[in-house]
């Protein structure tokens, strides 16, 4: 841009100037030195001479600084209208592919794995594969967590200073001041071997000889390795992998076969717990529901899964209808159930629609038509939409909240109207119609969340889990690992510590096992 004729002219002009200016101050620095009056009237014209030839040359620059600026502005303006006109062809180009694969039989309809929004995501927008990577902590709507420090160490370790000062001094004398850092630890694994010995008896009566019922190998496992052994199945590892930490990291040896055999006696153990998870259930006022793919004996199955804030509960079944959940909760449930669209749970007199659900597959449609400009429209103001009925349930119950509400309803039916593009945006336009007061049940019931997020989010680990086993070999195992997972997982909502309470029960009768809903210090017992 400098090699333009006016800006070149400019700078030329200034940097003459600056010459004038630099002879003109070394002519009055010269004059100055003189004691004469001719010398000092001489001496004054030079600085003046030198002052307006420092001022022209500073104009000259201003004036090309202001011409390049102005070009600058012009070129920023032509490249943004580039950048936009080649966003729309990389958009037409990219639409264009996706219907030629579809034509093709090779790109199916729907984007493989399109990102998940959240309940606190901003409006919508096409994602750029060029965006920053997300900082660091936790996701947005999800709060983080920190590690608060313990009250009182069991030990305190003195240090002393450095040994060398940084000016090379070694002698470096202590003073009363430390600064501070609590070191967490644990103490080495050490195996203890307890012999336990059942004394024999003799009936004074009748002279029987009398001797304990003691069944089982002649060597088990204590409480506390099948205790930790059973966490660690449940966080994800496999038996070979359990089998592996028992013989290498705590000295125990165990096979594979002999892991699993632990882990189960202890779900078999904990299978009364079950019955009292699966009686509260039915009573909750609210509950989240989702299905998940779970191969069971090596053919397609579905493991189900309900929660809420106080319990989960986990039941595979090789169906994915209606009747699972029927036989679950019960035909005539009278609490909300939170779930997707999926028409299984259509029965149930009292639903709340996901709205993030809804919210993902709108997305799906803006990646498939990214140029359809009414599409955008109307992923907007499903978004404002969502946040206004967020907003809505906070409201007092009252007149201006049943304004509110029935200024919602004719919102969303105006969107249910909206004309969009053939094929799946108008089935989402229609859904929204079809499933009104599903959207907007939770407006009125502050505990009910607006999404599904809860129930996914418990779901997730038995993906994770599914990846290593590929589901399970029986529907018995299948049943245990459920049983396991709804245990302790509802210990976990209710503030446990899962390792401490899994000791506690294995420590306890079989029929006075602690219950997951009690408090965490003082666990009532769960009778026959």
């Amino acid at each position: 841009m400098a090699d333009q004729p006016e800006v070149r002219a400019l700078l030329e002009q200034s940097l003459q100037a600056r010459h004038r200016a630099t002879a003109y101050r070394k002519v009055a620095e010269a004059y100055a030195r003189l004691p004469s009056e001719a010398a000092v009237a001489a001496a004054l014209h030079a600085r003046l001479n030198w002052e307006r030839a420092t001022a022209e040359a500073c104009d000259r620059l201003v004036q090309a600084t202001g011409l390049l600026s102005a070009q600058v502005t012009a070129l920023e303006r032509d490249n943004a209208e580039l950048r936009d006109r080649n966003a729309q062809l990389c958009a037409d180009n990219e639409r264009l592919k996706l219907d030629l694969r579809r034509q093709l039989g090779v790109q199916p309809k729907r984007m493989t794995s399109p990102p998940t929004p959240t309940a606190e995501r901003p409006p919508t927008a096409v994602a750029d594969s060029s965006a920053a990577p997300r900082r660091r902590g936790a996701p947005a709507g999800h709060r983080g967590a920190t590690r608060p420090p313990p009250l009182a160490p069991d030990y305190i370790e003195v240090r002393p200073p450095p040994a060398v000062c940084h000016c090379g001094c070694t002698e470096v004398l202590p003073l009363d001041q430390y600064d501070e850092q609590i070191v967490e630890d644990i103490p080495p694994v050490v195996r203890i071997l307890t012999l336990v010995r059942w004394q024999h008896g003799h009936c004074s009566r009748c002279g029987a000889h009398l001797r304990p019922a003691v069944a089982g190998p002649p060597v088990v496992t204590g409480p506390n390795l099948a205790a930790l052994l059973t966490l660690m199945r449940h966080l994800g590892l496999t038996h070979r992998k359990l089998a592996l930490l028992s013989t290498e990291g705590l000295g125990v040896p165990l096979s594979p076969a002999g892991a699993m055999g632990v882990v189960n006696r202890v779900c078999d153990r904990l299978a009364p717990l079950g019955s009292e998870i699966l009686s509260r259930l039915r009573q909750q006022d609210w509950i989240g529901a989702d299905e998940t793919g779970w191969r069971i004996e090596r053919r397609n199955g579905y493991i189900w899964c309900f929660c809420n804030r106080r319990l989960v509960w986990f039941e595979p079944d090789p169906s994915r209808a209606a009747e699972v959940p029927k036989r679950i909760l019960g035909a005539d449930f009278p609490g909300t159930v939170l779930c997707d669209f999926y028409g299984g749970y259509n029965f149930l007199s009292q639903l709340q629609r996901c709205w993030v659900h809804l919210l993902r597959d709108i997305e799906d449609e803006r990646r498939l038509l990214p140029a359809s400009a009414t599409l955008e429209r109307f992923a907007q103001a499903t978004w404002d939409a969502y946040h206004t009925a967020v907003a809505t349930q906070a409201l007092p119950e009252g007149p201006p909240k049943n304004r509110a509400v029935s200024q919602m309803r004719r919102r969303l039916l105006a969107l249910a109207r909206r004309r969009l593009p053939t094929g799946n945006p108008q089935a989402l336009a229609r859904r929204i119609g079809k499933h009104l007061d599903q959207l907007l049940h939770f407006v009125h019931h502050p505990d009910i969340e607006p999404h599904n997020n809860r129930t996914e989010r418990q779901v997730r680990p038995l993906v994770t889990c599914r990846k290593n086993s590929f589901g399970s070999d029986t529907i018995k195992g299948a049943r245990r690992l459920c049983l396991l997972a709804s245990v302790l997982e509802t210990c976990r909502l209710n503030g446990h510590r899962l390792l401490t309470w899994l000791r506690n029960a294995l420590a306890a009768p079989p029929d006075c096992l602690p219950s997951p809903f009690a408090q965490p210090d003082a666990p009532p017992a769960l009778g026959p």
